[in-house]
């Protein structure tokens, strides 16, 4: 089972993208972090680095998908071969 985290979901809202906690979706995750901090991290137009998706120009937080839920099928058969393997280690 994959551990539980705060779960997010990316939602249009009066025709602009905002992120919202809520409690019955799926884990979301941000396209890019930060090494070393692992903060969540977006780009606009002009080369800007932001940690909020809301700092960024309407046009970048509505035109780009800066949240994604592909790491969950990653993750889930990790766990498969995680238990796999510890059962196969004496």
């Amino acid at each position: 089972m994959l551990k539980q985290y705060p779960k997010y979901k990316y939602i249009l809202a009066l025709a602009d993208y905002s992120l919202f906690i809520v409690s019955f979706v799926l884990a979301v995750w941000a396209r890019f972090y930060e090494i070393g901090t692992n903060r969540r991290l977006f780009g606009d137009r002009d080369g800007t680095i932001h940690t909020d998706v809301q700092e960024i120009s309407h046009e970048r937080r509505n035109g780009y998908a800066w949240y994604v839920e592909s790491p969950r099928s990653a993750l889930e058969k990790y766990e498969k071969w995680a238990a796999k393997i510890s059962q196969a280690i004496p």
